[in-house]
């Protein structure tokens, strides 16, 4: 498998804090990704980077097929617990090596699952499963940060305070910009309700949208599109990037 930060970091604490959210975002993120797929009840759609299933479960209930994968095997383990009597199945795996096991008719990865490492033939990877993943024509949707918004707003130091069943979590966020390596690096830190204070590194390739596109079509994509959050085309201020993409359905759709 490939190893990297990411391995220990999506634990059960940063489910808890950034992984659940409400019923209402839940539902609406589902609807923006059928409508950007075009998938209905009966269609199979790949969620790659699953999590707790968050889009495909509500994506399942509609009637959708869901195939999901994860690195974090707790995280495919809740996904299965919370999907019980749907057509939903979540396997732990590794995105950069995970085929699924039919064709779909769309996939998906969201909510910046991408770009953890540093070399871009590692990440270009993930694209080429998600390729491979999806029958003739099938759309993929990639959604992650907006570097442009980031880059213009950029804050060295954010601080959230989030309720815990025994009292109050403080999370620290402290994010540098790499500029040698292309890297948005950062320290979170968890200031706990028991006073105790726990570390953790992460970082993200600052991918502009132009080269998000073009890695797409290293990967086989044809039709690539950058869109906001919105649906509509992306623009400097668009505070998210969604890259949709679809596979040829011959060697001759161009």
């Amino acid at each position: 498998m490939t190893q990297g930060w990411w391995s220990g970091f999506f634990d059960e604490q940063y489910s808890a804090i950034g992984l659940e959210g409400t019923d209402e975002k839940r539902e609406a993120t589902a609807t923006l990704v059928a409508e950007l797929l075009d998938i209905g009840p009966g269609d199979t759609v790949f969620d790659q980077c699953c999590g707790i299933g968050r889009v495909s479960i509500p994506l399942a209930r509609r009637g959708i097929r869901v195939i999901g994968v994860d690195q974090a095997e707790r995280y495919t383990t809740i996904a299965t617990q919370r999907a019980a009597g749907l057509d939903a199945e979540f396997h732990a795996g590794d995105a950069y090596d995970f085929v699924a096991p039919r064709p779909c008719d769309a996939a998906f990865n969201w909510f910046t699952s991408f770009g953890y490492h540093r070399d871009d033939r590692v990440n270009v990877r993930m694209l080429h499963r998600a390729f491979e993943s999806l029958k003739p024509g099938g759309r993929f949707a990639l959604e992650i940060i907006s570097m442009p918004k980031v880059f213009a707003e950029f804050r060295s130091c954010m601080l959230d305070r989030l309720p815990q069943a025994d009292g109050e979590l403080w999370l620290i966020q402290e994010p540098g910009i790499d500029f040698v390596n292309g890297m948005i690096s950062g320290t979170w830190t968890f200031l706990k309700p028991d006073g105790t204070r726990e570390v953790r590194r992460v970082e993200n390739r600052a991918y502009m949208p132009h080269e998000l596109a073009r890695l797409f079509g290293e990967a086989g994509f044809v039709d690539v599109e950058l869109l906001g959050p919105d649906k509509a085309p992306f623009e400097r201020t668009s505070r998210r990037l969604i890259v949709r993409g679809r596979r040829p359905h011959s060697p001759t759709d161009v």
